[in-house]
Parts: structure tokens; sequence; C-alpha cells
């Protein structure tokens, strides 16, 4: 929510904060979604191993999160408090 705060439209700050809470509502529906399509697709073999598929998942997304973080560059506000030595 800071990145994309700091890196967007300074006039426009708080429309850009609000703009990735919207990622916590489709996480949720897409995680239901998903188990619930696992366990009717599974039947009773869900409560023996199908609840592990959606956590297996779960680690290429952990991949990809930590494959992308040390990508990402520090904010422009952040470098300058950096560069006058306010912080």
């Amino acid at each position: 929510m800071l990145l994309s705060m700091e890196w967007g439209d300074q006039r426009r700050r708080g429309p850009m904060a609000s703009r990735p809470q919207i990622g916590v509502p489709i996480g949720l529906i897409l995680g239901t979604v998903a188990m619930s399509s696992l366990a009717t697709a599974s039947g009773d073999a869900f409560k023996n191993w199908g609840w592990r598929i959606p956590f297996l998942f779960s680690l290429v997304l952990v991949g990809i999160g930590l494959w992308v973080r040390p990508r990402v560059m520090e904010t422009p506000m952040f470098a300058k408090v950096v560069e006058c030595r306010e912080v």
C-alpha cells in the first residue's frame, strides 16, 4: 500500500493507497472458490488429501513474491529522505 501511494500521483495519494486494498476481498473470494471447487471435485478424498493442494499452489505464489520483492526499487520519497540523511 505504501509503495503504491509513494510511487503514484502525489495529488491523488488517498485513492492510490486504497486501490491495493481491493486485493484482500478478491483473494478471499478466489480462495473460497478454489477450496469449494476442490471439495466438490474430490468428494470424500478432500478430507484425506485434497485440502493440501491449495497449500502446494501457494508455494508458487511465495516463490513469485520472493523473486519480485528484491527487484522493487525504493520510492523516490524515501530515497530523498535517505539522501538528506533525515532517517
